[in-house]
């Protein structure tokens, strides 16, 4: 993105709403295609045959996938999907496959998982020139059986075998192989519309300490968690906006800080903004290197921070990774959460493949509603925290949390020896709330109502629930600490301008945009 100038980026900012609502219509892509226009679309050929990525024999401006079989038996290849299959209420995987000559063939397709019995399906094809091909797991056979299975669950790696048992020579295309993925039976229980909260960084230099905490003191005498060998920093030469994005670069370089001597510097960002409940788009480009680990995640407010008491440790606080990627996994995210049940390598974790993280940008998301974590990337959806008991060991996920920005060096895994620097790069953070009273609202019957508003000081709140708390917020999506008592806030300290007071009651949460004068 470019400065503020650039017409784009103020074309952006005039359409949050617009464009938000065209991304959540997209959400609906719940098929996986491998067209071999990417690098994890690449199968791996054994037993001796060749599988490479080529041009269609018909369609010359079209890629597809070349097999070879050179005469051994149970000549195949196998791919790690980028996606895995997802078998629930569509259980058909189609592909397109060529040859030059009617002779028959027989295509295996067998799907391969450490949690599901393996299972497999295949189809014999006469035909010469492109033909569809129908495989359907509802009556597939568990792998080397001769027993049907109708098969259930996901499936990580996808193995084909042409002429399995026959020694044959040949050679084969195939294009556009089509599953169900994750998003197919699972979706956001809630969208969010309204923007509250946005940084998208359009000032030179520094980082803007009114939304942004450069968090530089090490936790420990040691330094910082999980073996990570940098130091933070304020330092401009690690953390700075220029053209329209925030830069956090890691460098290598001898720096003594809190009586520790690192060898590597990086930044660390903790936002003045928290929230409950909501969606976090974040647009940003991975740093690159083995060694580096950016992440970009949110924390419970009852951790503490130089705004908030600590009331709660980790992981009793709440952890929810949007996005973690490791240089040395290069193409590879993670979406997770920590929580008292499972923290530190946690099971409630799921990565996505694509191709040049570190190249361009993607937009990385979380949508966060009373019943679910969903984890998204460039819009698709590809895991949800659902657990089915939500307690404080499973569920500290009803309470604010703050956004964090960094980029650590090692920790899991080794450091490249010649990594100089590398920067993550982001163009934007926006979140997302339901400011407007709504259906859900009128269902539960929530009687809520300030006035006088527009106000010069003083709001009542007529209501027929227990309120528990109130927080008023600016646009900024800084969080006021205004008294309130007798169903009276007080905003008389407040400048003039529009502010959101969430009103948290006994069957649910109120938001009323009020105008301060």
């Amino acid at each position: 993105m470019g400065r503020l100038s650039n017409p784009m980026k103020v074309k952006l900012k005039v359409h949050f709403l617009a464009i938000f609502s065209f991304v959540s219509i997209t959400l609906a892509a719940q098929l996986s295609v491998l067209d071999f226009n990417s690098d994890f679309h690449v199968f791996n050929s054994f037993n001796g045959a060749q599988f490479n990525v080529a041009l269609d024999p018909v369609d010359p401006t079209n890629t597809v996938g070349e097999w070879t079989n050179n005469g051994s038996t149970w000549e195949g290849a196998y791919i790690q999907l980028p996606e895995s299959v997802f078998f629930d209420t569509l259980k058909i995987i189609t592909l397109r496959y060529y040859s030059s000559n009617p002779t028959a063939n027989t295509i295996l397709m067998k799907l391969e998982d450490n949690l599901n019995v393996d299972v497999e399906v295949d189809q014999t094809v006469t035909a010469s020139g492109w033909t569809t091909l129908v495989f359907d797991f509802s009556q597939a056979r568990e792998a080397g059986t001769p027993n049907i299975v109708n098969a259930t669950g996901s499936y990580e790696k996808m193995v084909l075998f042409f002429n399995g048992p026959t020694s044959t020579t040949g050679t084969f295309y195939l294009d556009d192989i089509t599953y169900a993925n994750y998003e197919s039976t699972n979706q956001l229980d809630v969208i969010y519309n309204d923007l509250v909260y946005a940084d998208e960084f359009t000032q030179f230099g520094p980082v803007d300490t009114s939304k942004w905490f450069p968090e530089v003191v090490p936790p420990n005498s040691w330094g910082w968690f999980n073996g990570e060998y940098q130091h933070y920093t304020s330092r401009t030469d690690n953390v700075y906006s220029s053209n329209g994005t925030l830069k956090i670069v890691a460098k290598k370089e001898t720096y003594n800080a809190y009586g520790l001597t690192k060898d590597y510097t990086s930044a660390r960002l903790n936002s003045k903004f928290n929230f409950t409940y909501g969606r976090i788009d974040v647009r940003a480009k991975m740093p690159e290197g083995d060694g580096t680990w950016p992440a970009i995640w949110m924390l419970g407010t009852s951790i503490g921070n130089n705004w908030n008491p600590t009331t709660l440790n980790w992981p009793d606080c709440g952890e929810i990774d949007i996005m973690e990627h490791w240089g040395n996994k290069q193409n590879v995210v993670h979406g997770s959460t920590h929580t008292r049940s499972s923290h530190g390598s946690t099971i409630n974790t799921q990565e996505v493949k694509r191709s040049k993280v570190s190249e361009g940008f993607h937009v990385y998301s979380v949508n966060w509603s009373p019943n679910q974590i969903s984890f998204l990337m460039d819009g698709f959806l590809f895991y949800t925290y659902n657990p089915d008991v939500k307690d404080a060991t499973t569920w500290p996920f009803d309470a604010p949390q703050f956004i964090l920005l960094n980029v650590a060096m090692g920790g899991i895994f080794p450091i490249d020896p010649s990594f100089v620097e590398s920067t993550m790069e982001i163009d934007y953070v926006r979140v997302y709330q339901n400011v407007n009273i709504g259906i859900e609202e009128e269902n539960a019957q929530i009687d809520v109502s300030v006035y006088p508003n527009p106000t010069f000081g003083v709001v009542h709140i007529a209501h027929s629930r227990q309120i528990e708390k109130i927080e008023v917020i600016n646009l900024s999506g800084l969080v006021f600490d205004v008294p309130f008592e007798n169903n009276t806030i007080n905003m008389n300290d407040l400048s003039s301008g529009i502010y959101v007071v969430n009103i948290y009651t006994d069957k649910g949460i109120v938001s009323k945009k009020v105008i301060k004068k």
